[in-house]
């Protein structure tokens, strides 16, 4: 069966859910969870492959209809496995980073219920590695961690369900500065508004 079937029905349903108005400003909670990608990490011996984590956020912020303007603040929490050779030495490890980020969003209506969220972010990150290493029988293990800046892109879709609740999908890049960390999470979550 194609899905090319179904994409009638699922217009006709966008149309005609209730569309977003201006005026329904106001404090908002949101939750979200998903897959995290991190770019492999670089270091002077060579790069070390990353594994896909997870990742959550939370935020609490202010929506301003008028200007279809969001102001959050936001934190989380992501994880993920590393690992490889390197020069013969193998490596394996784990990160931690939580994120503590002022975000500004716009909020842009498209059809019906659904709207597309686009903003980004500035704050400072909470970066833990573990990391163990052996090499012909020898193994050592060293952990550190640190608070960098960071910034963060993001966008997403937005489907009301009410007038106090919606469903959202979204894309974040994230980079903490000091550490050259890159990373990407995918997921979704809901928002509740006040």
């Amino acid at each position: 069966m194609k899905l090319t079937r179904f994409l009638p029905l699922i217009a006709a349903a966008l149309l005609a859910a209730p569309t977003i108005q201006a005026g329904e400003g106001g404090p908002y909670v949101s939750l979200d969870g998903g897959a995290f990608f991190m770019d492999d990490i670089g270091t002077p011996l060579g790069s070390l492959d990353t594994d896909t984590g997870f990742g959550i956020n939370a935020a609490v912020g202010y929506h301003l209809a008028d200007l279809s303007l969001l102001l959050e603040l936001n934190s989380g929490y992501y994880n993920a496995d590393f690992g490889g050779k390197l020069r013969g030495v193998n490596v394996n490890g784990d990160l931690d980073l939580v994120p503590i980020m002022v975000n500004a969003k716009f909020e842009v209506p498209l059809v019906g219920c659904l709207s597309l969220e686009l903003g980004a972010g500035l704050g400072i990150v909470y970066t833990h590695a573990d990391a163990s290493a052996s090499f012909r029988g020898f193994s050592a293990s060293a952990s550190d961690s640190d608070w960098n800046f960071g910034f963060q892109a993001l966008g997403g879709l937005n489907f009301k369900l009410c007038e106090a609740a919606s469903l959202r999908a979204g894309y974040r890049f994230f980079y903490v500065d000091e550490d050259d960390i890159q990373g990407h999470f995918l997921g979704g979550g809901l928002t509740v508004r006040f």
